[in-house]
């Protein structure tokens, strides 16, 4: 089976034959053509080949299309005032944040050179996290209060430029990377859900779909995060608790949420087969075949040696399901 093959299966929640990995890769792929991230990000081609580097001689499944950077530069550029708001202005500034031309084209590179044989995958800043980036606390405590609803609106509109960008090359997916969903001072996930249910609407005209990322949360959070309704969710590092095997399954056999598990590359080889090794027993412990895939807790690290991940591919190549 093809790598592309087996994304489009694992989004469609069929049963599969082996086990499907994404990473996030940017700065380490400018590490393996021995240049400077930030040389790297800056140039379209450039991009491409770090990208396309990486996912040849690893062989990993799909490759992501980058952040927008332009959008993360935007959001931590804004100051963020103590009565956690900004000035109208600066709402007014959010209207220009959109998709970053040079994502936009490393994504109709990827799409035309290799979107036949691997899954190409879009990235950025979630709506929730860029709206409190911009608004502050405010937005997590009372998302419904006047100028959390500005915030988060405005921060809509750009996902859903970006989005609309992603899907006109067919992206297999498109990744929110949400820090925030897992803050104290969230009051309900489910009064984000219209705001998921938008983004979702155009990333499904486009057949492509939504995968909410989050770097970390609480384990007694899980269940929340359905309220959303996204594709996938790809899980980080949890606190509070062991995260059950089955509190994974339970998600996916009852809302149909394929699974993503983040490897923790930064933490060291040992943490790295550790956690390979708790998704592979818990596949075999709840004789589950489908909508599980590996990824990474954020992006693969620039430190990372290229022999760990060689022995890691290799280990992934050994499980048969």
């Amino acid at each position: 089976m093809s790598n592309k093959a087996l994304i489009q299966n694992l989004f469609s929640i069929k049963e599969l034959v082996r086990l499907p990995f994404i990473p996030i890769v940017y700065r380490f792929g400018a590490k393996l053509i021995q240049i400077s991230p930030e040389e790297m990000m800056g140039d379209a081609t450039l991009l491409t080949n770090g990208l396309l580097t990486c996912q040849e001689l690893f062989g990993y499944d799909a490759v992501v299309g980058g952040f927008d950077l332009a959008m993360h530069h935007d959001a931590v550029g804004y100051p963020i005032s103590s009565d956690g708001g900004i000035p109208a202005i600066e709402i007014s500034q959010m209207e220009n944040i959109g998709p970053n031309p040079i994502v936009v084209e490393v994504i109709r590179r990827l799409t035309l050179m290799v979107g036949k044989r691997i899954g190409i995958l879009g990235a950025m800043t979630g709506p929730i996290t860029l709206a409190y980036t911009l608004g502050g606390k405010i937005v997590l405590e009372d998302p419904f209060k006047e100028s959390s609803k500005r915030f988060l609106e405005a921060s809509k509109e750009a996902c859903l430029k970006i989005s609309k960008a992603y899907g006109e090359f067919q992206v297999d997916g498109i990744i929110f990377f949400e820090q925030v969903l897992s803050s104290p001072a969230i009051r309900s996930i489910e009064d984000y859900s219209p705001l998921y249910q938008t983004l979702s609407n155009v990333i499904h005209f486009y057949n492509s779909r939504l995968i909410i990322a989050l770097p970390h949360f609480y384990v007694n959070q899980l269940k929340s995060f359905y309220q959303l309704k996204p594709d996938a969710l790809l899980l980080g590092e949890w606190k509070e608790g062991n995260l059950d095997f089955y509190d994974v399954k339970e998600l996916l056999d009852r809302y149909q949420i394929c699974m993503g598990i983040g490897i923790p590359f930064s933490s060291g080889r040992e943490e790295m087969f550790r956690r390979l090794e708790w998704v592979v027993k818990g596949m075999e412990n709840e004789n589950l075949k489908r909508g599980i895939f590996l990824s990474s807790v954020g992006e693969v690290p620039y430190e990372m040696e290229a022999k760990d991940m060689h022995d890691f591919m290799e280990a992934i190549g050994q499980i048969y399901l």
